[in-house]
């Protein structure tokens, strides 16, 4: 059965991710600068995939989880610079801040 054009949209939307999974940690303000804690990943991430767990079911099962959206890619602060969608859709940098990533996995993160 040939899939619904609303399900090649999400198919196409999601092959965009680069799986770094940094949208999966904990997010806090420090220095007045939003920061993701890779000390604190969301329960139901496979650290050294990247991956969800739960990833279907994902907005139901875990209530801090947000969908990526055009409109975040482009604006929120809650993404790092390094997340596939701030780089495909936010064109000036300098004018919306990213997310600084701290923790172990700071140094180690996939860039692609």
């Amino acid at each position: 059965m040939r899939p619904s054009r609303r399900e090649s949209k999400q198919r196409r939307w999601d092959e965009i991710c680069n799986r770094c999974g940094l949208c999966c940690y904990q997010k806090e303000y420090r220095s007045g600068r939003m920061t993701i804690n890779t000390d604190r990943p969301c329960a139901y991430l496979v650290g050294e995939t990247g991956l969800c767990m739960v990833y279907e079911t994902r907005f139901k099962v875990c209530r801090d989880c947000r969908k990526v959206t055009l409109s975040r890619a482009m604006f929120s602060s809650l993404l790092p610079a390094e997340c596939a969608y701030v780089k495909r859709y936010r064109k000036m940098k300098w004018l919306i801040p990213t997310a600084r990533v701290v923790g172990p996995r700071s140094r180690g993160i996939k860039r692609h």
